[in-house]
């Protein structure tokens, strides 16, 4: 799993990085509320700052290790699908497949940082045929 680390970017890197974690949770169609809970935000408007004033962001370590694991799960229903449809619903989409077992994979993606990073785990095994 590729890791974003703050400390070595850029301020430009970091907003670029910001700029695409929105427009990936954007595209997946999320309401405001799963966006900040995925980004580890605790309220509105810090989830304003990211979408409107990432310059102003400060990033801490778990904002970056939820970013990093976000842009890998979209990588790999990239690798997995595709078309538009399933790259950008899958998250969405009820699935009967282990781990989720009949929910959908955002509603356990935003549990947790573990119930992110089993949803990655489960999406990624995917690509390798070992789904469920």
């Amino acid at each position: 799993m590729s890791k974003i680390q703050s400390s070595k970017m850029s301020k430009a890197e970091i907003i670029s990085v910001i700029k695409a974690t929105m427009t990936l949770l954007n595209n997946w169609n999320l309401t405001r509320h799963q966006k900040a809970l995925l980004l580890g935000l605790r309220s509105a408007s810090s989830l304003r700052n990211f979408e409107s004033k990432p310059e102003l962001v400060a990033l801490n370590r778990d904002q970056i290790m939820r970013m990093s694991i976000l842009m890998n799960i979209h990588e790999a229903i990239r690798v997995c699908f595709k078309n538009p449809e399933n790259v950008n619903g899958f998250m969405l989409m009820v699935n009967q497949n282990p781990p989720f077992n009949g929910i959908r994979p955002i509603d356990m993606a935003t549990r947790d940082m573990l119930g992110l990073t089993r949803t990655y785990e489960a999406i990624d095994a995917m690509q390798y045929g070992m789904w469920g």
